[in-house]
């Protein structure tokens, strides 16, 4: 029964971060779709949401002195203007560390615990949704871009 229970709040879990992401997940959307008729824009675009999930308020990257080593990697990437390699090996390895130090034990002891407040669970995989959005928009910039250079 507790299987089924713990099933259950994390369904709920999933639900709710979900929800919360959307406008987050809209704003990745229209960058894309603005990449193919303005790349720059997009670009500058791709730039600040990166920067507004490492610094905005409510970053848990910020926080988590784990990170720190990846997310100085990422600023400097950025610093770099080009939206390449190096940026995305930036992120996926902070998306690692995050994933398996930070957000992993946290779900443990969630589904442990008979507490059923979940707003620092939520806030991690909220901050761990982002990074693929990040990682998904990056991506697809790149492959728009070398589409664009072949022409």
């Amino acid at each position: 029964m507790t299987e089924r229970r713990d099933l259950e709040r994390f369904g709920n879990l999933f639900e709710v971060i979900t929800g919360r992401n959307r406008p987050f997940l809209d704003q990745c959307s229209d960058t894309k779709l603005l990449a193919i008729s303005d790349f720059p824009r997009a670009s500058d675009d791709c730039r600040t949401l990166v920067r507004q999930v490492l610094e905005g308020p409510g970053s848990m990257f910020t926080t988590t002195g784990t990170c720190r080593q990846q997310v100085d990697a990422v600023r400097q990437s950025l610093e770099s203007g080009y939206l390449g390699p190096d940026l995305v090996e930036a992120l996926f390895a902070l998306r690692v560390v995050f994933v398996d130090n930070v957000l992993r034990p946290a779900v443990k002891e969630f589904l442990s615990a008979d507490d059923e407040r979940v707003d620092h669970v939520e806030s991690l995989y909220d901050s761990a949704a982002k990074l693929d959005g990040l990682l998904e928009i990056i991506r697809f910039l790149q492959k728009l871009g070398n589409q664009k250079q072949q022409v």
